[in-house]
């Protein structure tokens, strides 16, 4: 019998495992987060799987989720539930960041086809707004979210992302990073004098970063590409110059008679100059005494459990 091979991506066998149970539990929903930035172009999602339900529909997805051979949690924070797909965990959130109308927010998604499953996805505006609003001082993963936001940068009301992340610190730091980063135009805004052409390159940027990352030739997710009057700019690491070369011509080829300038550097790995010795076990050092944990007969009293953060 043939084994069947592993998927390279196995959370998204849990993203349409996911999807599937709540359609077929009649909970309307829309897919968030990582799995909804890739469906709307960037990489695959490699921690979790969101959903976006309504509070009203937990206790339903909860017992779909449980029915279909799921392992279903409550954590405390009191606006998701967790149900883990084996080890794989997929959140249903009810309460998004950002946002206090979560009708609203499956209202305004919209449906694609991810990883050949169709499904309701969130609007690029109101996930960028989500991030942006989860932002704390003990949580802000500018890189992150900058790996989500970049390759959506075309589909995205900026405007209004201003507008409704303006009482937040953070939001400004990341917008303001954005703009040094040339993701966003110097301003946010999209001028009559340049505003179509700016929203041409943001475009064309975009689909070159997508072809490096799905082109079977390259399968690159760090390259970088950027416009700069009217030059495609191409920056980033790979392993070898035929790397190199392949990143320049699969970019060529999605914008054909549009100059490359190809930066991108080789980053190669090198051996270690000697091998690497071990110890024979009749060398190894003697074993320790290892002392008690805290909390333990005979250890230090325990004290608060150390804090931690997403």
């Amino acid at each position: 019998m043939t084994a069947v091979p592993e998927s390279p991506f196995p959370l998204l066998d849990t993203l349409k495992r996911g999807a599937s149970v709540l359609r077929a539990a009649g909970v309307p929903f829309a897919l968030a987060g990582g799995g909804a930035a890739y469906a709307r172009g960037a990489a695959p999602p490699v921690h979790d799987i969101d959903f976006v339900i309504r509070e009203a529909d937990a206790d339903t997805a909860a017992k779909a989720f449980t029915g279909n051979g799921m392992r279903v949690v409550r954590p405390p924070e009191g606006w998701l539930i967790k149900a883990y797909d084996g080890d794989r965990m997929i959140d249903l959130i009810f309460q998004l960041a950002g946002h206090l109308d979560t009708q609203a927010l499956l209202d305004r998604a919209e449906e694609f086809t991810v990883a050949a499953v169709p499904m309701p996805v969130l609007d690029a505006t109101d996930m960028v707004i989500a991030w942006l609003a989860s932002f704390s001082e003990h949580h802000a993963d500018f890189a992150g979210t900058l790996t989500c936001v970049r390759p959506l940068r075309e589909q995205v009301d900026w405007d209004r992302v201003r507008a409704e992340t303006a009482g937040s610190p953070f939001a400004a730091a990341f917008l303001l990073l954005l703009r040094e980063l040339r993701v966003l135009a110097a301003d946010a805004r999209t001028r009559a004098d340049g505003g179509s052409q700016m929203k041409e390159d943001i475009y064309v940027a975009g689909q070159i970063e997508r072809a490096l990352r799905e082109d079977p030739r390259t399968h690159e997710l760090g390259i970088r590409v950027e416009m700069d009057q009217g030059v495609i700019v191409l920056r980033g690491d790979v392993a070898s110059g035929e790397r190199k070369l392949l990143v320049a011509t699969v970019a060529a080829e999605q914008a054909a008679g549009v100059p490359v300038r190809n930066e991108v550097r080789v980053t190669r790995v090198q051996p270690p100059e000697t091998p690497e010795m071990l110890p024979l076990p009749e060398e190894a050092a003697p074993a320790q005494e290892i002392p008690p944990p805290l909390g333990s007969p005979g250890g230090a009293p325990s004290g608060t459990s150390p804090g931690w953060s997403s």
